[in-house]
């Protein structure tokens, strides 16, 4: 819904996505509470409250997985948002009003634009977006740490991630493998 309303002002995506994890905060605290206050005491068996609450751990830590997902899915969506508002607007040549010239004979001036306030943003843009296309890289390279699998998986990431940045930044096309060496 709040992307719907987008006219390039995170402020609004950022707000509903405070409220979110504000939310999920206080539904973790309510549960924790309710589990000391009112389960736990239940379980005669000390196996089957440890399995329980082992499961409510599972459960909290999926709900936290999924609010990243939507997090980085909504921001991702901004930031494609704000790469097509600024291909839209961007000022690829200019031109004396006057006389139409790139260099106007008549006042020896050279016209100059100033950028729309997508371009400004392109750069937290293709972050948003590398965030959402390598958030399963992530993932992964967070659950290899510490195995054989990690510089793998690290490799992998990075390379998701600054290839995303440079769909959304053409200009880093040019450094891309430089930029993979750097992290390897």
């Amino acid at each position: 819904m709040v992307l719907d309303q987008f006219e390039g002002d995170l402020t609004p995506l950022g707000r509903a996505w405070t409220a979110i994890d504000h939310r999920l905060d206080d539904l973790r605290d309510r549960i924790e509470e309710t589990w000391l206050e009112q389960v736990s005491d239940l379980f005669e068996d000390e196996a089957a409250r440890h399995r329980a609450e082992e499961q409510g751990k599972q459960v909290a830590a999926r709900l936290r997985v999924d609010y990243k997902r939507g997090y980085t899915r909504a921001f991702g969506e901004a930031g494609r948002r704000i790469g097509a508002r600024a291909a839209e607007l961007r000022v690829l040549e200019t031109r004396c009003m006057r006389c139409g010239s790139a260099h106007c004979p008549s006042c020896q001036a050279t016209a100059t634009f100033q950028p729309s306030t997508f371009e400004y943003q392109l750069e937290a843009a293709a972050e948003y977006v590398a965030d959402d296309v390598a958030f399963d890289a992530y993932r992964a390279m967070r659950a290899a740490s510490g195995t054989p699998e990690h510089r793998a998986a690290n490799l992998a990431y990075w390379r998701v991630y600054l290839t995303a940045i440079a769909d959304v930044l053409p200009e880093r096309a040019a450094t891309l493998e430089a930029d993979l060496a750097a992290k390897g």
